[in-house]
């Protein structure tokens, strides 16, 4: 065993010693992004709208589907990606970019989308850097066309900042009938296991704010973590497909949640789900076939755990109230945002085209200002060859999503007998300018990937237990 341990560690050595060597190649590396910092109101510390809380801590998570090799790279058509040129996507030069993108931002939690090397690569690069990790692969992933390995999800967390408590892998399954919604026979009833997978980790937070107290150390710094890649196809079929996978997820995180709570006293944890929905937040996405409803972003809104999206609400917000009209963000630095908690009013009223609430019949003007913002936000800018012709795509498909603090409205649907945790955004990477994208799109021997990195930092809250509140004041 000792043997093996000090093989081990030599090999982690001189692999570090290899990424280190590869870096100092001439390769355009990614360049770092500014982030964007959310104003935050005095609401909340006000306590008339929002449920008593206190600030555990903050942590940065990074979401980032990062294109598989067994999908770009090794296939002859390089994954149908007409303008990308083939040293660009070869293994060999994406896996250093693929690495400085993630590292040089320094997030704790980190979730990946076709990661298909991840024990060859990844797993020894970002346990050297610090990092604990979990895989979970496709049952039957494409990339075994062309490879031995499997793409999947993964969720890495730095160890000096969380302990991984327990993990579990969700298989998406559904029937045919579920689907198809005309001629349906008795097999297509059967419950089948589909290819797309989740993971979700529940973890502790280790590194706090030193001002929070022994007993909401103990209680409030639980939480979890899912990551899921949904399915593909960008049609109806595709995102009925998506919506059901979306329902298992949302049902095994809430199951999550009610063990939680009975392993740890009551506590209800804070939730986090990141990564690549394969669906728009619009009432209608747009595809070759023509646009089709979308259905999984407004199943997650209407969860009763009130989630948020750092992009589609939190940076949308922030464009469209505080006079930018860009995402490029001028601030270099978070002290502003320390110790504060973010507002997290939505916009008011009906929906617009884009899927954002906005009143138009009150203000024409700041309607065209969300349209406009909206329009802006997106995480993956690519063009394909399809059946003899190029096809862009530019979408919001990519989320990070967090359980926002209950109002005291919601404690209809909380248990005031159990404490609870959520969270706020403080701040999310801008996104690339169009003006900087290149004519091959993404991706390009500037990036790695056909979809961006989202970085967000967030803020860990706990809501004590109204007779915990109660005890407090008298």
């Amino acid at each position: 065993r000792m043997a093996n341990c000090y093989y081990c560690y030599f090999s982690l050595c001189i692999f570090a010693l290899l990424v280190k060597f590869d870096c100092s190649l001439d390769i355009s590396l990614p360049k770092l992004r500014n982030f964007v910092f959310f104003r935050h109101s005095d609401e909340r510390k006000v306590n008339n709208q929002f449920v008593k809380q206190s600030i555990v801590g903050n942590f940065r998570i990074l979401q980032f589907n990062m294109l598989a090799d067994g999908l770009s790279g090794l296939r002859a058509d390089l994954g149908a990606f007409s303008r990308a040129k083939e040293e660009d996507v070869q293994w060999e030069t994406r896996k250093i970019k693929l690495l400085r993108e993630i590292l040089q931002y320094d997030p704790d939690v980190i979730t990946l989308q076709e990661c298909d090397h991840y024990y060859d690569f990844f797993l020894p690069a970002l346990s050297v850097k610090g990092y604990d990790g979990i895989f979970a692969p496709k049952p039957a992933s494409a990339c075994l066309e062309v490879s031995e390995n499997s793409d999947g999800c993964v969720i890495f967390l730095k160890r000096e900042k969380f302990k991984i408590i327990s993990a579990e892998t969700i298989t998406y399954a559904h029937s045919n009938s579920d689907i198809i919604t005309e001629n349906v026979k008795e097999e297509d009833r059967q419950v089948r296991p589909q290819n797309q997978v989740a993971l979700i980790a529940v973890c502790k937070m280790i590194e706090q704010n030193p001002k929070t107290s022994s007993l909401l150390q103990q209680k409030g710094s639980t939480l979890i973590i899912a990551t899921t890649h949904l399915k593909a196809s960008k049609n109806a079929v595709g995102e009925r497909i998506r919506f059901k996978e979306m329902q298992q997820l949302l049902a095994a995180i809430d199951s999550c949640r009610v063990a939680v709570s009975r392993r740890f006293g009551g506590l209800q944890p804070a939730v986090v789900l990141a990564g690549d929905l394969n669906a728009c937040p619009t009432p209608l996405s747009p595809s070759m076939n023509g646009p089709y409803p979308s259905t999984v972003y407004p199943l997650i809104k209407q969860h009763p755990l009130g989630y948020r999206s750092v992009l589609n609400d939190d940076l949308l917000t922030h464009l469209t109230t505080s006079g930018s009209s860009s995402i490029i963000s001028s601030t270099t630095s978070d002290s502003s945002s320390e110790g504060l908690v973010g507002s997290q009013e939505p916009l008011q009223s009906t929906v617009a085209a884009t899927g954002i609430a906005v009143d138009s019949s009150r203000n024409t003007e700041a309607s065209r200002k969300v349209l406009t913002a909206a329009a802006d936000i997106w995480t993956t800018w690519k063009v394909r060859r399809k059946r003899g012709e190029e096809f862009v795509a530019k979408h919001c498909i990519d989320y990070i999503l967090y359980n926002s603090p209950p109002t005291l409205s919601d404690r209809n649907v909380i248990d005031s007998t159990s404490s609870s945790g959520s969270m706020v955004a403080l701040a999310v990477s801008e996104i690339f300018d169009d003006a900087s994208v290149p004519q091959e799109l993404f991706p390009s021997h500037s990036y790695p990937s056909d979809h961006i990195a989202v970085v967000a930092d967030l803020q860990l809250l706990h809501h004590p237990a109204a007779t915990e509140t109660e005890a407090a004041t008298e």
